[in-house]
């Protein structure tokens, strides 16, 4: 009896430990993986800004010349139909509100300097876009821990990083980026396809 509460003892014992070097291991994995996501969703969120930039000027200019060409050709501007078409987004989970709080509570005006401002603005952009990796990337910044976030929510940064490549990827193809970065003998043409497309 003696032997078999000794064993079991040790069998506690032993499942304990692997249950710590299991939770060590689990836990240094996310880690690491949420460091690799603070590290991608930098680069696709600058990727993102610098697109958005150039698509504004690539925009305006590529406006002026659909109305142009459809003045030249004597055919009606198909971009009066477009309309504006609005982004519904799904609300932001739990986790992130707490951590656009802590955000918050660093950055707003209230309560800090100027100089957060363009931060709190962000993060408030972020929350209503719910752009998870961008939230991300400002905890980061502002050294609030984020290592404990759950795996669903890393899923939910993973899927924000693949949606924000997405939009990268739809810019690069979409007729205005297309047109401007045309050379200018080639420039007609693409007005052509987009007249078409839009018949």
């Amino acid at each position: 009896s003696k032997k078999l509460n000794s064993k079991k003892l040790n069998s506690k014992k032993l499942n304990s430990k692997k249950r710590q070097q299991l939770s060590r291991l689990t836990s240094d994995f996310k880690a690491s993986l949420v460091s690799k996501l603070k590290f991608k969703s930098k680069e696709v969120s600058l990727e993102l800004s610098e697109a958005e930039a150039i698509y504004k000027i690539a925009v305006s200019d590529f406006v002026s010349a659909v109305n142009d060409y459809c003045l030249k050709k004597n055919i009606d501007n198909p971009l009066i139909k477009i309309g504006s078409k609005k982004n519904q987004n799904k609300q932001i989970s739990s986790e992130f509100k707490s951590l656009f709080r802590q955000i918050a509570s660093a950055t707003h005006p209230d309560k800090c300097a100027d100089s957060n401002r363009d931060i709190f603005e962000k993060a408030v952009d972020a929350k209503n876009k719910n752009k998870t990796a961008n939230l991300l990337n400002l905890a980061s910044d502002l050294k609030i821990k984020v290592n404990n976030i759950s795996f669903s929510s890393i899923e939910e940064i993973e899927d924000d990083i693949k949606k924000t490549e997405e939009e990268i990827e739809k810019i690069h193809h979409s007729y205005p980026w297309v047109w401007y970065y045309s050379p200018f003998s080639e420039r007609e043409k693409v007005l052509d396809a987009f007249i078409l497309d839009q018949v």
